[in-house]
């Protein structure tokens, strides 16, 4: 990647108090505190321009410009509706296989500060449930969703993952694709 596809990322020095809210929910570390000045660097080659930090800022300080640099979503398979007709099986089918799933699951970038987690109205916590998917420890990740939820199999189906969990993923609210939680979840 050349330096003219980083994202470009200001920080108002004049602004910035030295707070660390950007610094603490910034999930790829790529901000750091100028102990002389007690305002935030980004090294914008780290940067995958998510904008946890901009939304964060008390002080509007930090402007985050750039497209996201994150892979593709895989895809959902879905049926089309004449071949669900009298037929009882999964409409939403989730990853066709163990590959698919741990490409999405590394899509997830385990945010020190999950808005994900605030959007699920059980407060699942996605991001442990998505590692433990992601090292195909399926077990374990229905036992952390079990410990929020008495029916996470259900849930994956029908909530309203859009302005849910996913809808609140760093993602989506950069403007970009969520990282699949129901599919993964199911």
């Amino acid at each position: 990647m050349n330096s003219s596809e980083f994202p470009q990322v200001t920080v108002l020095k004049d602004r910035c108090s030295g707070c660390q809210e950007c610094l603490v929910r910034c999930p790829v570390e790529a901000i750091t505190l100028d102990e002389f000045t007690y305002t935030v660097n980004v090294d914008e080659s780290i940067c995958v321009a998510c904008r946890q930090c901009e939304r964060t800022c008390p002080f509007a300080a930090i402007h985050v410009e750039g497209s996201l640099r994150v892979s593709d979503r895989v895809g959902a398979h879905l049926f089309e509706p004449a071949d669900v007709r009298a037929d009882l099986h999964e409409v939403r089918v989730g990853f066709l296989s163990d590959d698919e799933l741990v490409a999405e699951a590394n899509r997830c970038l385990n945010c020190p500060d999950p808005t994900c987690v605030r959007g699920c109205p059980t407060h699942n916590d996605i991001p442990a449930f998505i590692e433990r998917a992601r090292n195909l420890d399926f077990a374990g990740a229905r036992e952390i969703l079990s410990a929020s939820s008495s029916m996470p199999e259900i849930c994956s189906r029908v909530c309203d993952t859009g302005t849910q969990c996913e809808g609140a993923c760093s993602f989506a609210l950069a403007g970009d694709m969520p990282v699949a939680i129901h599919e993964i979840e199911r």
